[in-house]
């Protein structure tokens, strides 16, 4: 099995004049990529290489975020 996908940033745009939504604590990134119902495509995610990925690209496959390591839910 390849290695989990190590993200530290997460942003969101939340509306059409630029506000943002953003964080680097571990607590909030494992909330916000567990919450399947809360996935949009406004979404970006970074790992600690600087790769930048979308939420499409991470449902299925494994990261980890601080100490956890999980697998993003598709639904």
């Amino acid at each position: 099995m390849p290695e989990p996908i190590n993200i530290v940033y997460y942003e969101e745009v939340l509306d059409n004049w630029g506000r943002t939504e953003s964080s680097r604590e571990p607590e909030q990134l494992k909330s916000v990529l567990l919450n399947v119902e809360g996935f949009t495509d406004d979404m970006t995610f970074e790992d600690n290489t600087g790769h930048i990925y979308f939420i499409d690209e991470l449902i299925g496959h494994q990261v980890k975020v601080g100490e956890d390591i999980f697998v993003v839910p598709a639904d």
